[in-house]
């Protein structure tokens, strides 16, 4: 019996899958995910008016005055956003500020959109050069918050499309694999998806509305990574050479020569989500932080498919191989047949002694 996918070596598996996964929900339950800084909520304060009816100069004062104000109330400004495509000269100015949106209520905003509604209404030529005499310039100013960092509001989407998918996949593998290959399948998908948000929470990585993409990234490439391994290992039992094998011999046999292809697609996968991660800095926009959530998920794909996943199989045909072999050697024959053989046999004795 093969010492590689032995019962201890499950067993061992199992112990190091587990210990990560807990200590990992743990530091989900007390810290949460680390978020992504660069995809936070956003709170911007907007000044809208006939602000392009200042000249160029005195609209460069007006946006300093502002940003002045907000600063003066204990806000940091982040960027200032001037929109001047609006019709009718009705354009904007947007003032995004560093502000957590769990600490802010609706009173605090409002009130810092009344400040520095308050202020602007109060400018004076003393203040900014000739603005009294601009016509018709009378802004007002409100707040909006923008949610980014929404991937708690599609989590329980995401979770009944991949059980979804993880059904679908199960009966698939049964179908066209073994109903034990399908099983194998079904439990390397769950552990691959908790193991990676499991390791993401403890290295604290930073985490958006990508985590979701990473999840369903770790699902596919598990299910397909076991896939290939399953359909090798179908493969190679249905040849007469390898019917005589042991049980747990054969699935050591039957991984060896599937690693070259995990390996192989592995480093296809890698590739393709560093080359992600580089389109994304290069459109500016960063996928760094999910970019190391894929690689994460690659890594234990491939861990589950050449090591749990084969170790958790090795053991099901194992049982089923000995159920198979104790049937073969029971030789059940109903009661009737037994007559009938017996009558037959005493027959043709009699007939010989004829």
């Amino acid at each position: 019996m093969s010492k590689v996918f032995s019962k201890k070596h499950l067993l061992a598996c199992l112990v190091v899958s587990l210990v990560l996964i807990i200590a990992g929900a743990v530091v989900f339950g007390l810290l949460g995910f680390s978020k992504d800084s660069t995809v936070r909520d956003k709170i911007s304060v907007e000044v809208n008016g006939y602000i392009s009816l200042l000249s160029e100069e005195s609209r460069g004062e007006f946006l300093d005055f502002c940003e002045d104000t907000l600063e003066a109330d204990g806000y940091s400004v982040l960027e200032v956003n001037y929109n001047s495509e609006m019709s009718g000269f009705n354009d904007s100015v947007e003032f995004v500020i560093a502000a957590d949106t769990d600490s802010y209520t609706d009173q605090q905003l409002s009130a810092l959109a009344e400040t520095l509604q308050t202020s602007i209404n109060g400018l004076t030529d003393d203040r900014i050069e000739n603005i009294e005499s601009v016509v018709g310039f009378a802004p007002s100013v409100t707040y909006t918050v923008t949610q980014n960092n929404v991937f708690a509001t599609y989590a329980w989407r995401a979770a009944v499309a991949g059980a979804s998918v993880l059904v679908i996949a199960f009966i698939y593998a049964a179908i066209r694999f073994r109903p034990g290959m399908g099983l194998t399948v079904l439990v390397s998908g769950v552990h691959d998806v908790l193991l990676t948000l499991a390791l993401i929470a403890l290295l604290r990585i930073p985490v958006g509305v990508t985590l979701i993409a990473v999840a369903a990234f770790s699902l596919l490439v598990s299910i397909g990574l076991n896939l290939a391994v399953c359909g090798g290992m179908r493969k190679n039992f249905r040849l007469d050479e390898w019917k005589d094998i042991p049980s747990r011999e054969a699935v050591t046999r039957s991984v060896k020569e599937s690693r070259r292809i995990v390996f192989g697609a592995a480093v296809a996968l890698a590739a393709f989500v560093i080359l992600i991660g580089v389109v994304g800095a290069v459109l500016g926009t960063d996928l760094a932080f999910a970019m190391i959530g894929g690689l994460i998920a690659v890594i234990v794909s491939v861990y589950s498919a050449l090591l749990l996943g084969p170790s958790v199989f090795a053991g099901i045909k194992a049982r089923t191989d000995k159920r198979r072999a104790e049937r073969a050697r029971y030789d059940y024959v109903p009661e009737k047949e037994r007559k009938k053989r017996g009558q037959e046999t005493k027959q043709t004795a009699d007939g010989a002694a004829e």
